[in-house]
């Protein structure tokens, strides 16, 4: 059995470290679509930004 298939949650460079360490491992089920959606919504809204501060700074102004 591997160490993917024991803990999908953690790499192997976190689980080493926590073992070393002495600490728990906790694997949360599904953290991984959490966090790569929390991603796609923080890339959407920095783009979303990025345009508006582009057509604010095409204008000359800075006031909203």
């Amino acid at each position: 059995m591997s160490l993917a298939s024991c803990n999908p949650g953690i790499n192997l460079s976190d689980y080493l470290r926590r073992c070393a360490l002495g600490k728990n491992i906790i694997v949360v089920p599904g953290i991984r679509d959490l966090i790569i959606n929390i991603k796609s919504i923080i890339s959407n809204l920095n783009q979303i930004t990025s345009k508006r501060n582009k057509r604010r700074a095409k204008r000359g102004y800075d006031k909203n």
